[in-house]
């Protein structure tokens, strides 16, 4: 019988713990906007390889500036360089 009730608990507990994640998710996405950006904007480019490496604690996070020359679909965009050279990959928000 103790570990019946015991079971119940961990049961109940994982549910509550479920509800209060999908309530603080639904307000975050309210507040939260994804920005949007427009041809001939400027915009900076985040350093991903920064997250994997060893060491580069003081590279920088961002770098750029790009020009945003096509939004290719949600989020996603092509850039080239302040001098006219192409991104050679899309860049995704």
């Amino acid at each position: 019988m103790y570990c019946n009730i015991f079971n119940c608990g961990i049961q109940e507990a994982k549910e509550n713990i479920s509800n209060a994640q999908a309530r603080q998710k639904k307000a975050f996405d309210l507040k939260r906007k994804k920005p949007e950006y427009n041809v001939g904007d400027k915009v900076l480019r985040y350093n991903r390889r920064r997250d994997t490496r060893m060491g580069d604690k003081l590279q920088p996070h961002f770098y750029g500036p790009f020009i945003v020359v096509e939004v290719l679909g949600r989020g996603v965009y092509r850039l080239t360089k302040d001098n006219g050279d192409d991104v050679k990959q899309s860049v995704n928000d």
